[in-house]
């Protein structure tokens, strides 16, 4: 695009990402040989000093100066584009904090309906704070733009991830999932349903962290939201979600939908990160809704044999047609992922002859240890030597493991052969399985640093409900993952209210501080009255 330099010059300095006399300083500062001829060429100088960012320089030259600045904050570029609006990653002019900020499109805003749904994801997302979710700063109006500003994650999504680097080793995959579900585990304990959980809404930072963003089409359980009837999220004939993830239930109506909606969502992602490909086809979105309520569920270990025989029947069980099929909570779904886990650290990846009908974590676990000594107390003999039954009703919930018992000449054989490395590894093997069963087993609490002689005559609330205590020290309380609020009440005292962030198989301190009422009179009651 030709501009002259007159005419760039002066949208920069509109733009007041830079002032007219440092532009001019600039400008004296450059070498006779680079001095610029036309807008252009002053622009591409002002990059390459990192002076502007090459989408300002666009801006800039196309005099669209005027959309750089939105309230506190200055765009840097795009970073992304969805059916709500745009991301930019922006810096505050102050602070210096680079956010990404989502702007709802100005095509819009004359809707009061889709000015609903922005306001009910800005209180969403200023509702969660978990090390999985991507968290909100700020939200605000400049003219008639409204924007909300969030954490800038320096990463990239796994729906990137995978088209870079293909299908994702079996325990990467695993591990993302589990962080995964357990940021959405906390968004449902706060009553909110994602609805739209897929490869793209989930970033990995460069540590390696998952965090969950897109906010915009989530369910917040509200009696306001029955009662919006033709103005609600299906308003028009829409669909919400993306139909390679969406549940059969889902499409139907959404607003039935419950966190089982995203447990299945979830089931596809995981598909999708391991096979490169999503787990129903179809040539249009009808064809793929359709492919979600009736064709069969596929398989993983059909497209990859180093998947192990748990995790596919994991992932089945999250994409069960009905809700009532699938794990019913993402806790549930944590728990088997972890399962997965110590199977895959114990035992290795599973032979196509090796397979485990997991009814619960706690069966699977004891399958996987089963294996795993006897792989171990013979590093030379076939796994096949375990033979975990598959066959049972339909519906069952039990689980047969039976092990096919060596001739005393196979089992002599077998200890001459035994090797003071093989004994080696057998203890480690035996280690390993301990402290991952340990780190399993580990309670969710919160511990009361409170002094015996300090708890005569209080009462004790987590969240809302009151807690029968003794003399125990120190005084620890098993609680859910997420956020609790504690309360220790007692009259003629401050109440002590601290509300405590604890995540799975964690615990929390606390030290409570009860401090007496000033000049209370115990002969007065709590309303005043003599």
């Amino acid at each position: 695009m030709d501009i002259s330099l007159i005419q760039f010059v002066e949208n920069l300095a509109e733009s007041s990402l830079i002032e007219l006399d440092e532009i001019q300083k600039l400008r004296e500062g450059i070498s006779r040989d680079e001095q610029p001829t036309d807008g252009m060429s002053f622009a591409r100088w002002l990059v390459k000093e990192e002076k502007l960012t090459t989408h300002q320089a666009e801006r800039i030259c196309s005099g669209q100066q005027n959309k750089l600045l939105l309230g506190n904050y200055v765009i840097l570029e795009q970073i992304g584009r969805g059916g709500m609006g745009v991301v930019y990653k922006a810096r505050h002019r102050r602070m210096k904090r680079d956010v990404a900020i989502k702007v709802l499109s100005e095509k819009l805003t004359n809707s009061e309906t889709r000015l609903r749904r922005f306001h009910r994801e800005v209180e969403a997302a200023a509702r969660l704070v978990h090390p999985n979710i991507v968290t909100a700063f700020d939200a605000d109006k400049d003219e008639k733009t409204f924007f909300l500003v969030m954490e800038f994650v320096n990463g990239r999504d796994m729906a990137a991830i995978v088209e870079d680097e293909g299908p994702l080793p079996v325990p990467v995959a695993v591990d993302y999932i589990i962080q995964t579900a357990r940021g959405l585990e906390y968004a449902h304990g706060e009553g909110i349903v994602h609805r739209d959980v897929k490869p793209h809404n989930l970033l990995v930072t460069s540590s390696g962290t998952v965090k969950v963003l897109d906010l915009g089409l989530v369910s917040l359980k509200t009696d306001d939201e029955k009662k919006e009837s033709s103005e609600s999220l299906t308003a028009h004939n829409q669909i919400i979600g993306t139909v390679d993830y969406m549940s059969p239930e889902q499409a139907e109506d959404v607003h039935t939908v419950d966190l089982r909606a995203d447990i299945y969502s979830l089931g596809c992602t995981l598909y999708r990160i391991l096979i490169d490909e999503p787990p129903f086809a179809g040539k249009n979105a009808i064809q793929k809704l359709m492919a979600h309520r009736t064709h069969p569920i596929p398989s993983l270990r059909a497209k990859r044999s180093d998947i192990p025989e748990l995790l596919d029947r994991a992932f089945r069980r999250m994409v069960a047609k009905r809700p009532e099929d699938r794990y019913q909570s993402m806790g549930e779904v944590i728990e088997s992922m972890e399962t997965c886990t110590l199977a895959l650290i114990s035992v290795g990846t599973p032979n196509a002859d090796q397979t485990v009908q997991m009814s619960s974590p706690f069966e699977a676990t004891a399958a996987a240890e089963v294996a795993s000594t006897v792989n171990l107390q013979d590093k030379n003999s076939s796994l096949n030597d375990v033979n975990l039954e598959t066959s049972r009703p339909e519906g069952s919930e039990s689980i047969s493991i039976m092990a096919n018992h060596p001739s005393p000449k196979q089992r002599q054989r077998r200890e001459e052969k035994t090797s003071p490395l093989a004994s080696l590894l057998a203890v480690a093997g035996i280690l390993v399985l301990v402290a991952l069963a340990w780190f399993l087993s580990r309670p969710t609490q919160i511990v009361l640093d409170w002094p015996v002689s300090e708890r005569q005559g209080f009462d004790l609330y987590i969240n809302d409900r009151e807690v029968e205590f003794g003399n125990s020290v120190p005084l620890a309380i098993d609680v859910t993952p997420g956020k609790n609020k504690v309360v220790i009440q007692r009259i003629g005292y401050y109440h002590f209210n601290e509300t405590v962030i604890v995540e799975r198989r964690e615990t929390v301190s606390i030290t409570p501080k009860l401090e007496k009422v000033p000049d209370f009179n115990p002969e007065i009651s709590t309303d005043g009255n003599e």
